[in-house]
């Protein structure tokens, strides 16, 4: 007796399909970008390590910009990427189809925003308590 171990997608529409594809392609898309945003925060985090002149400034301290590259990394990155994936797996796994793509796409929008007003307010939070030269981002000023 053979068994078909294939997933039959064939309860999806070819527009359903489509919109779900789109819908998942668009979260990645996004998720790798804020990956890449965050990633470039860190390599200039761990430049400032091994040598503290780098890029002199109080804009580029370490307090200031370990919770822009914590807060890409968590929400910009990881969350918009897990639900992303579980739009995806969800439909595929289930044999459900999509709720809404309009939601979906609006869900995007408001975590990318979400994410990004995050990341800028916790700056935003540092450079108003006075957290720039210090080495563990914790505390002190100048």
């Amino acid at each position: 007796m053979q068994t078909d171990l294939t997933a039959d997608h064939s309860h999806l529409s070819e527009r359903e399909n489509r919109a779900l594809i789109s819908v998942f392609c668009a979260y990645t898309a996004t998720a790798t970008l804020w990956l890449l945003f965050a990633t470039g925060v860190g390599l200039l985090m761990a430049f400032k390590f091994g040598s503290p002149e780098f890029g002199p400034g109080a804009w580029l301290t370490f307090g200031r910009l370990r919770p822009i590259h914590t807060n890409a990394t968590f929400y910009g990155f990881a969350s918009i990427a897990l639900v992303g994936l579980g739009y995806y797996v969800a439909v595929r796994s289930s044999g459900a189809k999509l709720y809404s793509a309009t939601l979906a796409w609006t869900g995007l929008v408001f975590f990318n925003l979400a994410a990004l007003v995050g990341t800028i307010a916790r700056w935003t939070w540092a450079t108003s308590m006075g957290i720039s030269n210090t080495a563990n981002g914790l505390g002190g000023s100048g």
